[in-house]
């Protein structure tokens, strides 16, 4: 494993809470969070930082984040699961070892509390992710993704990616 890896770990956009009958899985974007989901792929691809791999909640705001940023960023291969369904470390690292190809950049996307949970214990630095926020992380060794996953702060915060500044400069 080269030290070019990189690990994006990013909670899903702003959804909608008007509809009051739906389960909390299958709420879909509201307007802002399809806007900012978008210009978080942007940005991504502006910083070269385009995944190679998505790993993916299988949540309705999940699934319609990633379709809201996959224009920007062609040719990644997006898979969900459910045991990221409001999961957290654990879940994601089985996920990311249980990819056969090692790719040089994974985007993990999922939810809070978790994913600013396995910020913290990944790098050691509290990070409250708020919607459509992405932690770009670069290892701290060169070291294998089982390594770098189970280990603690085996990871450097290398940016902090915050949709409500991006969505803020397009005005």
């Amino acid at each position: 494993m080269s030290s070019h890896v990189r690990l994006i770990v990013m909670r899903h956009a702003k959804s909608s809470w008007r509809h009051p009958g739906l389960e909390d899985h299958d709420r879909p974007l509201n307007e802002r969070g399809k806007r900012s989901a978008s210009a978080v792929a942007l940005e991504l691809e502006r910083l070269d930082w385009v995944p190679e791999r998505v790993l993916s909640s299988d949540s309705t705001r999940t699934r319609e984040t990633w379709d809201h940023m996959k224009d920007g960023l062609p040719n990644v291969r997006a898979t969900f699961h459910r045991s990221m369904y409001l999961g957290g470390i654990d879940q994601a690292c089985l996920e990311v070892l249980s990819i056969e190809d090692s790719p040089s950049c994974i985007l993990l996307l999922g939810h809070n509390p978790g994913w600013s949970h396995m910020v913290y214990q990944l790098t050691g630095q509290p990070v409250g992710l708020k919607t459509a926020d992405a932690v770009l992380l670069e290892p701290r060794l060169e070291a294998s993704w089982s390594e770098l996953m189970t280990g603690s702060q085996t990871w450097t915060l290398s940016h902090l990616i915050r949709s409500r500044t991006l969505l803020q400069n397009e005005l």
